[in-house]
């Protein structure tokens, strides 16, 4: 992308912009325009760029839905373990 502002400041902007209530964009349209930013952050940005625009995509919709399904899985992995450890430990 050619231009003065870097890529990561755009894409904060267009954030900025998705979320400025005045817009009125519908949440279900926000989540996917969203997941485009993100597409491009993760096609556009090397990892030292992609730290600077992480806490901005933290706060979002799609951020918290990756947050969700982290946690989730983490909880399912856990149980798993514990369940593991049990059989292992009630098998002796």
């Amino acid at each position: 992308m050619s231009g003065e502002i870097p890529v990561e400041q755009r894409i904060c902007r267009g954030l900025d912009l998705l979320r400025c209530e005045e817009a009125g964009i519908e949440k279900e349209i926000r989540k996917k325009m969203e997941t485009i930013l993100y597409a491009l952050v993760v096609k556009l940005l090397d990892e030292k760029t992609l730290e600077k625009v992480k806490e901005k995509f933290g706060m979002t919709l799609l951020g918290e839905m990756l947050v969700a399904d982290g946690e989730q899985k983490g909880m399912q992995e856990g149980i798993q373990q514990g369940i593991q450890k049990y059989w292992k430990k009630s098998s002796r």
